[in-house]
């Protein structure tokens, strides 16, 4: 018999984002091994359904006029009141929340439901080292019965919170290795932007926020072009006003911006052709979890090329499925692109041992497996507890 799981995230589909896609692929993989799964989250259109289900996900959408931190509190409230109803109704066995505030909250507030949570972001290492907002963290993992952290990093992070190491379980991020797939027919980006049929294709799956490095691949760009003039740089991702802007200015400062073509954002289920389109595909970020864009370029047989950072370590065998690069090393980035860009045995066979490590190590249907277990063993332990007392 499954469990009855409730999943706390005020970020879900229809956003476009890795953690958005995370919870419905992790909840789809949930429900196809037998349980029962709610999804709380939010809705900004006061008439939109207020419940639906998709895939047999039973999803509860809590108003929230505009996704923004400073209505949080508000939203804490009535999602608070929504997942109490919740549990009662569907005597729901746990509760799994994926940001400490609201979700993981009020997750705590429900008194006697266990409750695991996944600590995805790397805003909470930058609060880290800027000692904000820890106690709430504190407060709320110390509740946790059990927290997931999709690097090594993060967990050491949580644990640095005083949160004892045997309550912090490593478990990476999944991909779907049926929809991302080298057999999806590539987006014609030729075409679409007039470019000549041998051009190199560099994509970057990226918003444009600091952490996520893109102005050091911009930095990279002419080293590049020396090199390889023949390529384009296509940035995927939402996109925040003032980087944009400065990422822009910098292109038009070092003469590459015709070279430069910032996309913004691409719905998850347009990824794939995109992936497809591409010859590589590069992550320069400054602060990483396991890369969910750079577990979908692998599982697409593209070979990566990333920072030394985070959990990209461990998608990245560099030589093997990729090239790993030092942070803010433009022309350490440049070198890496221009050897795969230049060797198309390389390219093709790392693509290939990328296939393979996603479709091996990183399918849904492993990782949901994975998270049950952390489940199972947490109702366990707690049932042992129970009964000792």
């Amino acid at each position: 018999m499954g469990l009855r799981i409730c999943i706390l995230s005020v970020d879900f589909l229809p956003n476009v984002g890795g953690i958005a896609a995370h919870i419905y692929e992790l909840a789809r993989a949930l429900r196809s091994l037998g349980n029962d799964v709610t999804i709380v989250t939010f809705r900004d259109a006061f008439f939109a359904p207020k419940e639906e289900t998709v895939d047999g996900l039973h999803i509860v959408r809590v108003y929230l006029p505009k996704n923004t931190v400073l209505l949080y509190p508000v939203f804490a409230l009535f999602e608070y009141f929504t997942v109490k109803r919740i549990v009662r109704e569907k005597k729901i066995d746990l509760l799994h929340s994926h940001y400490v505030f609201p979700d993981g909250f009020v997750s705590r507030l429900q008194s006697g439901v266990p409750g695991v949570a996944t600590e995805h972001t790397s805003g909470f290492l930058d609060r880290l080292e800027r000692g904000r907002m820890l106690w709430l963290y504190r407060w709320v993992y110390a509740r946790m019965d059990q927290i997931i952290a999709p690097s090594d990093e993060l967990a050491g992070a949580v644990g640095s919170l005083g949160v004892p190491r045997q309550k912090i379980t490593f478990v990476s991020n999944g991909v779907d290795t049926d929809k991302f797939s080298p057999e999806v027919p590539p987006r014609d980006l030729r075409k679409q932007y007039t470019l000549a049929p041998e051009t190199r294709i560099v994509l970057c799956p990226r918003r444009l926020e600091p952490k996520n490095g893109v102005k050091y691949l911009v930095e990279a760009v002419p080293a590049v072009l020396r090199e390889c003039p023949d390529t384009r740089f296509f940035i995927v991702g939402g996109s925040y006003p003032d980087q944009l802007v400065l990422l822009q200015k910098r292109a038009r400062e070092l003469g590459v911006q015709n070279h430069i073509i910032f996309a913004g954002s691409v719905p998850n289920a347009e990824m794939p052709s995109w992936y497809t389109a591409a010859d590589v595909v590069v992550l320069p970020s400054l602060k990483e979890a396991t890369s969910i864009a750079g577990l979908e370029a692998m599982a697409c047989g593209k070979p990566l090329v990333g920072t030394n950072v985070g959990g990209i370590p461990y998608l990245i065998d560099d030589g093997k499925t990729g090239l790993l690069v030092e942070p803010k090393d433009p022309p350490g980035l440049a070198d890496a692109l221009v050897n795969v860009l230049t060797n198309d045995t390389t390219r093709r066979e790392m693509g290939v041992a990328a296939r393979k490590k996603a479709v091996d190590l990183f399918s849904w249907a492993r990782i949901a497996g994975t998270v049950q277990g952390i489940y199972t063993r947490t109702l366990e332990n707690i049932e042992i507890r129970d009964k000792k007392w």
